[in-house]
């Protein structure tokens, strides 16, 4: 695959499936285990997000050649896929979205798209993005609204997987 084919990725109706299954699986562990959103959303929205996060997930393993091995743990702070964090919008300009307590030496990765069809937007170190001039204030939650111009671009980081 060159870069630009593995920027665009199209989840196989088997993956879409398989992802739909796991997000819908998170969802429900992180609800008999009594996990929390920081979001305080709707649980119709937690199983959404739980979906469209693993989905993301997928895709971005798919692009790199690695196999897709959700943590069963939900632990944040080995990353999603192979250390890197995967973040998601179905917004086609949406920003990659950093908290304060972000591991600012911990890559992110924006996908942008939803269910089969997926683009990487680009990624960087969380402390890149954590300055004053993406602080967001006016937001029910307030955090980093990093803008795709600011991301490094894809090829950079897919050559640390080959």
């Amino acid at each position: 695959m060159n870069d630009d084919e593995s920027r665009h990725i199209l989840l196989t109706p088997a993956e879409l499936e398989r992802g739909i299954a796991l997000g819908a699986g998170r969802a429900a562990r992180g609800r008999v285990y009594g996990r929390t959103t920081k979001y305080e959303q709707p649980k119709e929205r937690q199983v959404h997000d739980d979906v469209q996060g693993v989905l993301a997930e997928m895709a971005y393993a798919k692009a790199i050649g690695a196999p897709y091995a959700p943590d069963a743990n939900l632990d944040a702070a080995t990353g999603d896929v192979r250390g890197a964090h995967i973040r998601s919008t179905q917004y086609p300009d949406g920003h990659l979205l950093l908290h304060e307590d972000d591991n600012p030496d911990a890559p992110f990765v924006l996908l942008v798209g939803e269910d089969q069809r997926w683009q990487i937007a680009g990624w960087l170190y969380a402390r890149e993005g954590q300055h004053t001039r993406y602080w967001n204030p006016t937001v029910r939650y307030p955090c980093y609204y990093v803008p795709q111009a600011a991301l490094h671009p894809w090829r950079l980081r897919r050559k640390a997987h080959t």
